[in-house]
């Protein structure tokens, strides 16, 4: 028997999975009594996971809020080694720029690397590089990636 101040409704179809309450008063599951209360937190629970997945899934990076890149600047691949140098120009759907890597002890490594560009954010970003020494002898990837917008060059955070 329902609590005597609660709403008391005689529901069909899809109707019959509603809560009814009155203000003030105990909430009382429909006649059907198909999710226990547990149950439909544990569903909204799940409902508000989802939302807020979905809502950080379509949030955008801000490139124009990455710092300006300046020179020298730490390597990502550590190791305290300096990159100097680093100017990106962009040209025919690439950027690319002549660099040194410093190690701390001095030894200078002479290097090329050449990014994909694409415009974006009213700027262009230079990404998935590959460089290659000078004299050929070495390569790899970095995940680094720079910003150009307005003649401004900012680096991604590390």
């Amino acid at each position: 028997m329902p609590w005597p101040s609660a709403s008391t409704v005689a529901l069909s179809g899809a109707d019959d999975l509603c809560i009814h309450s009155v203000p003030g008063d105990v909430a009382e599951i429909s006649h059907l009594g198909v999710f226990a209360m547990r149950d439909a937190a544990f569903f909204s629970f799940l409902g508000v996971c989802a939302a807020l997945a979905f809502h950080g899934a379509g949030a955008q990076e801000r490139f124009e809020d990455w710092p300006v890149l300046t020179n020298p600047f730490p390597s990502t691949g550590g190791g305290g080694i300096m990159i100097h140098d680093y100017d990106p120009v962009v040209a025919g759907g690439r950027c690319t720029t002549k660099f040194r890597a410093v190690e701390p002890n001095g030894t200078t490594y002479h290097n090329l690397i050449e990014f994909e560009a694409a415009e974006t954010q009213g700027g262009v970003l230079c990404s998935n590089g590959q460089w290659r020494s000078a004299d050929g002898t070495a390569s790899g990837t970095t995940p680094f990636r720079v910003f150009i917008k307005d003649g401004v060059k900012r680096g991604s955070p590390q």
